[in-house]
């Protein structure tokens, strides 16, 4: 059975594209805003300050630093100052920051915002990883090594190995954050439930398929009151709306296709009709199955 998290992210389509690399010396500033893109920030070399303008939060980073931005949002590099200014986050405890030099690689994530995306949405809207502060530093130490050397190079299709590292990073830090930091409610909370985790790796894998409620309650080993209730409460959905989610996106990813009729995917996806199955359709993706299917054929 695919892996729930691995089952979320291969539908999104990742891909990692280097947008700034480069040395900033003396006062120096960025100006970014994403939408629809996950943002890395690393520094190869010094350090740096980032502005987070919607949360007024100041964020010190030095050599080895990640920051990854998983939700849209203003925020500004800009050049260093001293550990301990008021609103800085996550500080070295007495250490100064080279105002000199700073090495930077920004890269930003694209994926298909098409689709459902419970993990993204679960997520907190940023994530530091402190080289020098993580518990789990043996993946962490071989990945920024391998970053940093390559930061530092000019060789043949630097960039490209630079992407694709960064692909592997991005991944890393989603496992070791669904690890260590558990969560109340949402995909994450689910994720760390071996019964509910159940349930949604059989929504994901095969969401075409007849389910029930009792086929789910039987997955998660709960009776059929307290699975509704437990993966509501836990979801913050119902089982069955849940499902009716992965359903279109398993349709909209079959019409993207191009090889299937409209009342064969809807009649897979437990629809009596194409009439049902396209005012669900549209409710979800703003356009009707027939104009997905002609916008393919073009």
């Amino acid at each position: 059975m695919t892996d729930l998290i691995e089952s979320i992210l291969s539908r999104l389509s990742l891909r990692t594209r280097v947008f700034h690399r480069g040395m900033h010396c003396g006062d120096w500033q960025l100006d970014l805003e994403q939408s629809n893109k996950v943002l890395f920030h690393f520094v190869s070399e010094g350090s740096c300050i980032v502005e987070l303008q919607e949360q007024k939060a100041i964020i010190a980073l030095v050599q080895g630093d990640l920051l990854l931005f998983l939700k849209p949002g203003k925020h500004v590099l800009r050049a260093s100052k001293k550990v301990g200014e008021e609103n800085i986050q996550t500080p070295v405890s007495g250490e100064t920051l080279n105002n000199n030099t700073s090495g930077l690689i920004c890269a930003y994530v694209e994926f298909d915002p098409t689709f459902h995306n419970p993990l993204f949405e679960a997520m907190p809207g940023y994530v530091v990883v402190k080289a020098n502060s993580h518990t789990d530093t043996t993946w962490l130490k071989h990945l920024l090594g391998l970053l940093f050397a390559e930061a530092n190079t000019e060789t043949t299709a630097s960039q490209t190995v630079i992407e694709r590292l960064t692909d592997i990073l991005f991944i890393h830090i989603i496992r070791s954050y669904l690890t260590n930091c558990p969560a109340h409610t949402g995909i994450l909370a689910a994720y760390n439930d071996p019964g509910l985790r159940a349930v949604l790796e059989l929504m994901h894998e095969n969401p075409q398929k007849p389910w029930s409620i009792a086929d789910f309650s039987s997955a998660a080993n709960l009776s059929r009151s307290v699975f509704v209730e437990k993966f509501s409460r836990t979801l913050e959905v119902s089982p069955m709306a849940y499902l009716t989610m992965q359903r279109l996106d398993y349709a909209y990813r079959k019409l993207s296709e191009g090889k299937c009729k409209i009342i064969d995917v809807a009649l897979d996806c437990g629809y009596e009709n194409e009439s049902s199955f396209s005012k669900a359709f549209k409710r979800m993706y703003g356009i009707t199955p027939g104009t997905l299917n002609r916008d393919v054929q073009v």
